[in-house]
């Protein structure tokens, strides 16, 4: 019996203590590149380090600069996250988003990227914001 409970008490507190990346506070947050506050579901990103840190900013153009100015070191990075352009402030791992690029796509500091959880969501869009489809890769380099 006691053996059990020590094997269940330690599942609990591995799941506990999972590393998962912060949601963005829309309004309330500031980004951690521009220091401007996070106004835009639709732009914004996140990068969760190894350690559990959240870093968040306002548009992918900010954590494109962020990682670019080496700021943090590429080691460090668990995941990338971005938010999904057409839901209500949903973080997407960049590796899984369907990511378009157009200049018509005017984030708040100037980013041309939006992020879709697939290609037939992003098809729904307005003409407007259908581009050129990028990867995780072309966006970091």
């Amino acid at each position: 019996m006691k053996f059990s409970q020590s094997i269940i008490g330690l599942c609990m507190l591995l799941q506990s203590c999972s590393i998962q990346v912060e949601k963005i506070n829309i309004g309330k947050d500031q980004c951690h590149f521009c220091k401007m506050t996070i106004a835009d579901a639709r732009y914004g990103g996140a990068i969760l380090t190894k350690k559990g840190k959240t870093y968040k900013f306002d548009d992918l153009y900010c954590l494109q600069s962020f990682v670019k100015e080496e700021l943090i070191e590429g080691k460090e990075i668990k995941k990338i996250f971005i938010q999904n352009y057409n839901a209500s402030n949903e973080l997407l791992d960049i590796n899984l988003a369907y990511i378009i690029e157009n200049a018509s796509i005017n984030g708040p500091m100037n980013g041309h990227w939006a992020a879709f959880s697939t290609k037939e969501v992003a098809k729904t869009m307005t003409p407007e914001l259908i581009g050129k489809v990028v990867s995780e890769k072309q966006i970091l380099k």
